[in-house]
């Protein structure tokens, strides 16, 4: 991909420490709880909930990082077995796989993009 510097228009700039503290207070709940009550059983939930948080607020995030969220929540989809889990997981799988396409940029990539999608 390319690589530079935009400066926004619209919205204010927001520094790395700002999101920093957003990612700890919305972690906070999660990271109390599972600390006051640990439970192994629990565990994959608290690591998606934190994954996630840490994609939705993090300072420099990149479409890979959406794997880090993928990965704790097909382990907890699986432990979990519940049928509207399943499809919510379904549909933030297809979202994170289509996230990545931009990094397949090269023309002799194009048949992967393809193959992903049907």
């Amino acid at each position: 991909g390319l690589v530079g510097t935009a400066a926004f228009e619209v919205l204010p700039p927001v520094g790395s420490r700002a999101t920093a503290l957003v990612t700890l207070v919305a972690m906070a709940p999660c990271l109390l709880h599972t600390w006051r009550f640990p439970n192994p059983a629990r565990f994959p939930q608290a690591a998606l909930h934190c994954t996630l948080v840490s994609f939705f607020f993090g300072y420099h995030v990149h479409e890979k990082a959406i794997l880090m969220v993928l990965v704790p929540g097909a382990v907890f989809v699986v432990h979990e077995a519940h049928p509207a889990l399943a499809n919510r997981f379904f549909f933030l799988t297809t979202l994170g796989t289509y996230s990545l396409f931009p990094l397949l940029y090269r023309p002799e990539e194009y048949s992967i993009k393809v193959a992903c999608l049907v």
